[in-house]
C-alpha cells in the first residue's frame, strides 16, 4: 500500500479501516455496554485533557504544534481499546474473523520467505533491510510483531473451534518471526508462551497438573533443542539469541537512549509533557521528515510526551483490556500481558496494526467463546 499511495495516506487508510470496523460492529449488531466502558471512557477523557495541556505547555516551551497531532493519534488508539472492551454482542461469529486472520497468517510469512530467497525481485517493497524482510507490512520491524500476535491468536482459535489447520498456520507465523530476526516479536512469543503455561497450570485440576507440567517441560525442551540446532546455521536466530545481551551494539544503544530520555523527563515538571510531539515517529510520519527524537520504549515515549499523568492514564486504558478478555482464553490473556510488557522495551505503541490487533482481543475472545463455549468449559479438567 505504501508503494502506491505513500506512507501518510497508507496510515490514514489503516486508521480509517479500523475505525470503520468498530463503527460497523456497533451499528450493525445489537450491542450492550460492559461494566468496563465507563472507566475506559473516564480514563481516556482524563488522558485527552492531560495531552492537550501537555501540547500547549510544549508550544509555550518549544514553539512546536506537533503535540496536537500526537494527541489526536493517541486518543484514537485508546478509543480502539475502549470500544472493543466497552461493548459486547452475541450476534457476531468468530469464523469470518478466523478466516481473515488465517489468510493474513499465510501471506505474511510466505511473502517474507520469498523476500529472503529472491530479495531483488521484491526489493521495491518499503521497509526492507538486508536479511530482514518486511513482508507486506512496510517495515521489517513490524513484520515479526504482527506474525507473533497472529500466531498466538490463531492458537486460541484452533483451541476454541478445533480447526487443526490453524495450528499449522500458527507454526508458519512463528517461522516468520524466526526468519525476521526480530527480537521484539520474539519477546512477545517467549513471554506469551511462559505466561500461557503458568495460567493453564493454575487452571488445571490437581489430578492433571503433573501431566500438564511434564508435557510443558517436554515441549520447552524440544523447542530449545530446535533453537540450538538452528543457531548453528541461521544468522536471524543468532541475532534473536542476543535478546538480553546488553553488550550487543543495538541493545547497548537502546539502553543509552532510555537513559537519555529518562534524564530529559526528569528535567521537566514531571506530571505533564514538555516534549509532546517531539519524541517518536508519529509526527515524523505525518511530516515526512525524520526530525524527532525516538525513545525506543513505548512507556518512556508516553512519559516524555505526556508526563506521568498521561503515561499512567494511557497504559491504564490499555490494561483494562485484560479484564475484557474472557478468562478461558488463556492464549489471548497471555498474549496481551506479554505484548504490554514488550512495549516497555520497544517503541511499539506507535505501530498502528499492532495496537489495533491488541485492542481487538476482547472482542475476539467473546466471539470465540460464543463459537466454542462448550469446549472451553471442559478445559480445566
Amino acid at each position: 500500500m505504501e508503494v502506491t499511495i505513500g506512507k501518510l495516506l497508507a496510515y490514514a487508510v489503516q486508521a480509517g479501516f479500523w475505525l470503520a470496523v468498530q463503527i460497523a460492529a456497533i451499528t450493525l449488531f445489537r450491542v450492550r455496554p460492559t461494566n468496563l466502558l465507563s472507566i475506559g471512557i473516564a480514563l481516556t477523557f482524563f488522558f485527552g485533557i492531560t495531552a492537550v495541556i501537555s501540547s500547549f505547555w510544549t508550544m509555550s516551551v518549544a514553539n512546536s504544534p506537533n503535540g496536537i497531532i500526537t494527541t489526536v493519534v493517541n486518543v484514537y488508539l485508546l478509543l480502539l481499546f475502549v470500544v472493543s472492551y466497552g461493548f459486547e454482542t452475541e450476534a457476531f461469529s468468530a469464523r469470518p474473523i478466523i478466516l481473515s486472520m488465517a489468510l493474513a497468517g499465510v501471506i505474511l510469512p510466505v511473502v517474507g520467505v520469498i523476500q529472503m530467497v529472491v530479495f531483488s525481485y521484491l526489493s521495491y517493497l518499503p521497509g526492507a533491510s538486508p536479511g530482514r524482510p518486511p513482508s507486506v507490512t512496510g517495515s521489517y520491524l513490524h513484520f515479526p510483531l504482527l506474525c507473533g500476535v497472529l500466531g498466538i491468536a490463531l492458537l486460541e482459535g484452533a483451541k476454541a473451534l478445533r480447526w487443526r489447520s490453524l495450528y499449522l498456520i500458527s507454526l508458519l507465523c512463528f517461522i516468520g518471526v524466526a526468519i525476521s530476526g526480530g527480537r521484539s516479536g520474539t519477546l512477545v512469543l517467549v513471554g506469551a508462551g511462559a505466561l500461557y503455561i503458568l495460567f493453564e497450570f493454575f487452571r488445571k485440576s490437581s489430578a492433571v497438573k503433573l501431566k500438564f507440567a511434564l508435557f510443558a517441560l517436554i515441549t520447552v525442551g524440544i523447542l530449545a533443542t530446535a533453537i540450538i540446532v538452528a543457531y548453528q546455521y541461521s544468522v536471524a536466530v543468532q541475532r534473536i539469541a542476543q535478546l538480553g545481551d546488553l553488550q550487543e551494539s543495538g541493545n547497548a544503544q537502546r539502553v543509552e537512549i532510555w537513559t537519555e530520555i529518562y534524564y530529559y523527563w526528569r528535567e521537566t515538571n514531571l506530571w505533564f509533557g514538555e516534549y509532546t510531539g517531539l519524541v517518536g515517529n508519529t509526527t515524523n510520519n505525518v511530516s515526512g521528515q525524520a526530525q524527532n527524537l525516538v525513545a525506543e520504549s513505548g512507556a518512556l515515549q508516553q512519559l516524555i510526551n505526556f508526563g506521568a499523568l498521561g503515561f499512567l492514564s494511557f497504559y491504564g486504558v490499555m490494561l483494562i483490556s485484560y479484564f475484557g478478555i474472557r478468562k478461558e482464553c488463556t492464549f489471548l490473556r497471555a498474549l496481551f500481558v506479554s505484548a504490554m510488557v514488550q512495549t516497555l522495551f520497544y517503541q511499539s505503541t506507535e505501530v498502528l496494526p499492532y495496537m489495533a490487533m491488541l485492542a481487538f482481543l476482547p472482542f475476539f475472545s467473546r466471539s470465540l467463546f460464543i463459537a466454542g463455549g462448550d469446549r472451553y468449559s471442559n478445559q480445566g479438567r
